[in-house]
C-alpha cells in the first residue's frame, strides 16, 4: 500500500485579465467554441459562417451563399468583426466560403441584434471572430490539413510570458480546373492570419492580431490583352491589424485600449476592366469598466477615420461576363453602370455609457446610451438601449430588451438571382441631406435549464427599419428609401449527454416585409420556417459520427410571365412566352414580371453526414474526416430559367447535389 499525505501548496495570486462579457445579452447570444464543432458536416472543411447559419434567427439562403441575413436584416446590416475590428467583405468566392480560416479561430461571439452600447453602427446582428494567439497550443504546436478544395498550415507556441500563432490557407480551384479541363484555372483564394500575446505583468497584457485575404481571377483577359505586359487581373481582399492593451487597474476596474486598421479593396488594371475600390476604417477605442457594489459601469469613446472609394470601368468585358451571371457590372450593386466613380472620407466620434444594475438577487436592469457625431452631413445621434432580466425560477431567466440602432453606410445590393456571383460589394456613406438607416427593436425571451432534459433558449422579436437605401423595383431602377419590418420567434435546444452523445435543435419562425411607397412585398431572403437538427456521437475508440438535417420553407421569387419585343414598332405588346435574363433584351426588348416575390420555391430539405477518426501517437495525432453533403441527393431548386422558344421550357438550377469530401489533418 502507498499512503499519500495531504499537503497545501501556496501559489502566487492569479489575476483574470479577460475583459467583461456583454452586459446586455440576448437569450440567443452564444459563444461558439470552434474546437467543439468539428464534428458538424460542412462543405469541405469547418467553415465559420456555415456554423453560424445553423443558429436561430439566421436565414439559410442557399448552398452557394454564406451571407449573414439575421432576423429580417440584409447582409450589409450585420456587423462582422475580427478581434472587434469590423470587416465589410469577409467572404471568399462570392459568399460560398467564409473569409476566415477556422484553424485560426478560437471562438465566435454571436448576437442576433442585442449587444452593449459599446458596439453599434449596424441594424442587424453581430458576429465577432475571436482569433487564436498561441495560448491554445499546449500539446500540439503544428498542424497540416489537406482537403479536396483547400489546404491549411498552422503553428502556435508559447515562449516565456509570450505566445504566438500563425495560419495560412489556399484553395486550388484553379489547379482542379486545369487538371480536368486542360485549360488555365480561372480563380483561387488564399488567406493568412497571425496573433501575438505578451503578458507584461500580472495586471497588464498586450495582443496583436493581423489578417490578410485575397481572391484572384487568373484567366479572364480578352484576346487583345493576352501578352500585354503590366496588366493586373481582378482581385479583392482584406487587410486588418488589431492592437490591444488591457490593464487591471485594481478596485474592480479594467481599462482596454484598442487601435485597429481594417481595409477592403478590389483592384484590376487591364484594357477592358479597370477597378480601384477601397474601404478603410482606422479607429482608436478606449473602454473603462468598473464594478462597484451592485453596479457594473462601463464608459468609453471611439474615434474613426472612414474612407469610401469606388472607381470602375468595364468595357466589353466578355471574359468577366463569362465568370458571372448577368452583366458583370452588377457585381458592384444592383443595376450598376459600366462606368462609375466616387470618393469620400469622414470622421466619426462615438461616446457610450452603460450600467448593469442589480436591483435584487432576482432582478437586474441594463441601461445604455450611444451618442456621437458623424462627419458627412454633420449628423448627431443618440441611441438608447434598455434591458430587464428577471429570474423566474432557479434555472430560468426572463429577458426583455428595447433598443434603437443607426447605420451610416450601406450597399445597394440585394438578392437578385440566388446563384448570382457577387464577389464583393460597393459601400456608400450617408451624405449631407440623407437620413441614416434606423431600426427600433423589441424582444422578449427565456433562457434556462430544463432539469434532466436540455438547455432551452426562446425569444420573440419585433423590428422596424426605415430609411433603407435600395434600387426601386417599380420605377426604372431609381434609387429610393424603403421601410422594412421583421418579426419572429426563435427556439434553441441543446444538450451534452453522457456516453459521448450531444444534440441541438433549432426552430425559427420569421417574417420579413419590405415597403416601397404604397407597394409591399416579401424580402427575398425570408424563409417562414427553419428547422435545423444536429447530433453527434464520440466513441471511446476515437470514432466520431455527426448528422445535420435541414427543413426550410421555400424562398420567395418573382415569377417571369413573358417577354415583349419590338418596342416602338407595330409589334408592340406582342407576347412571346419565353423567358431569360433582362440584360439579353436592351432597347426594344423587355420582360414581363409577375408580382414581386409572390411565389415560393418548394421547401428545402437536406441531410449531411460526417465520420471522423483520430489516431494518437506519442507526440502527434492523425485526424481523418469523411463527409457527405445532401446524402439522399435532394434537388432543391435555387432558380428557374426558361429557354427561348415559343413554348416555354423551364430549366431548374438546383442547390448542391450529393457532395462527398475528405480531409486529412496531422498535428505534432
Amino acid at each position: 500500500y502507498v499512503y499519500l499525505q495531504k499537503k497545501p501548496y501556496q501559489y502566487e495570486p492569479v489575476t483574470v485579465l479577460e475583459f467583461r462579457k456583454e452586459s446586455a445579452v440576448s437569450p440567443m447570444g452564444l459563444n461558439l467554441d470552434i474546437s467543439t464543432l468539428s464534428s458538424r458536416p460542412v462543405l469541405g472543411e469547418v467553415d465559420v459562417f456555415r456554423l453560424v447559419q445553423n443558429l436561430p434567427g439566421v436565414a439559410y439562403t442557399s448552398d452557394y451563399s454564406g451571407l449573414m441575413y439575421i432576423r429580417g436584416s440584409n447582409f450589409d446590416q450585420t456587423q462582422i468583426a475580427f478581434d472587434d475590428a469590423p470587416i465589410l467583405n469577409p467572404y471568399h468566392l462570392g459568399g460560398t466560403y467564409s473569409g476566415f480560416n477556422a484553424e485560426g479561430v478560437r471562438s465566435v461571439q454571436f448576437s442576433p441584434g442585442i449587444y452593449n452600447a459599446e458596439n453599434g453602427g449596424y441594424l442587424g446582428g453581430r458576429i465577432n471572430i475571436v482569433p487564436k494567439d498561441g495560448t491554445e497550443s499546449q500539446r500540439y504546436h503544428a498542424k497540416l490539413s489537406f482537403g479536396l478544395l483547400t489546404s491549411k498550415i498552422s503553428y502556435g507556441n508559447s515562449i516565456g510570458r509570450s505566445s504566438f500563432f500563425f495560419t495560412a490557407r489556399r484553395s486550388y480551384f484553379d489547379l482542379v480546373e486545369t487538371l480536368f479541363s486542360g485549360e488555365i484555372g480561372s480563380y483561387y483564394f488564399y488567406d493568412m492570419q497571425g496573433g501575438y500575446k505578451l503578458l507584461l505583468n500580472k495586471d497588464n497584457y498586450i495582443s496583436l492580431h493581423c489578417f490578410y485575404s485575397r481572391d484572384l481571377f487568373t484567366d479572364i483577359l480578352e484576346h487583345d490583352e493576352i501578352g500585354v505586359k503590366g496588366l493586373t487581373q481582378p482581385s479583392w481582399g482584406n487587410r486588418v491589424v488589431s492592437l490591444k492593451w488591457q490593464s487591471n487597474l485594481g478596485a474592480g476596474s479594467k481599462l482596454l485600449s484598442h487601435f485597429y486598421i481594417s481595409s477592403g479593396d478590389a483592384y484590376s488594371n487591364t484594357l477592358h476592366i479597370d477597378i480601384d475600390n477601397r474601404l478603410e476604417n482606422i479607429s482608436w477605442r478606449e473602454s473603462l469598466n468598473r464594478k462597484t457594489g451592485k453596479h457594473d459601469i462601463s464608459a468609453g469613446f471611439e474615434i474613426s477615420r472612414l474612407t469610401f472609394q469606388g472607381d470602375w470601368r468595364l468595357q466589353d468585358a466578355v471574359e468577366l461576363a463569362n465568370n458571372t451571371t448577368g452583366p458583370p457590372e452588377y457585381i458592384f450593386f444592383d443595376y450598376a453602370p459600366e462606368k462609375y466613380s466616387y470618393c469620400d472620407s469622414t470622421w466619426q466620434m462615438v461616446f457610450y455609457l452603460q450600467d448593469a444594475y442589480e436591483i435584487n438577487p432576482l432582478t437586474r436592469i441594463y441601461a445604455g446610451i450611444r451618442t456621437g457625431w458623424y462627419g458627412l452631413g454633420k449628423h448627431y445621434f443618440f441611441v438608447p438601449r434598455f434591458q430587464l432580466t428577471q429570474n423566474i425560477s432557479p434555472n430560468t431567466e426572463l429577458i426583455v430588451t428595447l433598443a434603437r440602432h443607426e447605420q451610416y453606410f450601406y450597399t445597394l445590393k440585394t438578392v437578385r438571382d440566388s446563384d448570382y456571383f457577387a464577389p464583393f460589394s460597393a459601400y456608400f456613406p450617408i451624405n449631407a441631406g440623407e437620413k441614416p438607416l434606423r431600426s427600433n427593436y423589441l424582444s422578449a425571451g427565456l433562457k434556462g435549464l430544463v432539469p434532466g432534459l436540455f438547455n432551452l433558449r426562446l425569444e420573440g422579436y419585433l423590428k422596424q427599419m426605415e430609411n433603407i437605401p435600395a434600387i426601386s423595383k417599380y420605377r426604372s431602377h431609381e434609387k429610393i428609401r424603403q421601410k422594412q419590418f421583421a418579426s419572429g420567434l426563435d427556439i434553441y435546444v441543446e444538450r451534452q449527454m453522457q456516453k459521448g452523445i450531444s444534440y441541438s435543435a433549432v426552430y425559427s419562425l420569421g417574417f420579413a416585409r419590405i415597403r416601397e411607397g404604397k407597394n409591399s412585398y416579401t424580402a427575398s431572403f425570408e424563409r417562414l420556417h427553419h428547422i435545423k437538427l444536429e447530433c453527434s456521437y464520440l466513441s471511446k475508440t476515437g470514432w466520431q459520427v455527426g448528422l445535420r438535417g435541414f427543413y426550410l420553407s421555400g424562398l420567395p421569387y418573382t415569377p417571369l410571365i413573358g417577354k415583349f419585343i419590338g418596342a416602338g414598332t407595330d409589334d408592340d405588346e406582342e407576347i412571346i412566352w419565353a423567358i431569360d435574363y433582362s440584360h439579353e433584351y436592351r432597347g426594344g426588348f423587355g420582360l414581363l414580371r409577375g408580382e414581386e416575390n409572390s411565389m415560393r420555391f418548394p421547401p428545402y430539405h437536406r441531410l449531411d453526414l460526417n465520420v471522423s477518426k483520430v489516431w494518437y501517437f506519442e507526440h502527434s495525432r492523425l485526424w481523418l474526416k469523411l463527409q457527405v453533403l445532401n446524402v439522399y441527393n435532394k434537388k432543391n431548386p435555387v432558380e428557374y430559367r426558361w429557354e427561348l422558344y415559343q413554348k416555354p421550357i423551364r430549366d431548374d438550377v438546383n442547390n448542391l447535389p450529393t457532395v462527398p469530401s475528405i480531409e486529412i489533418t496531422y498535428e505534432f
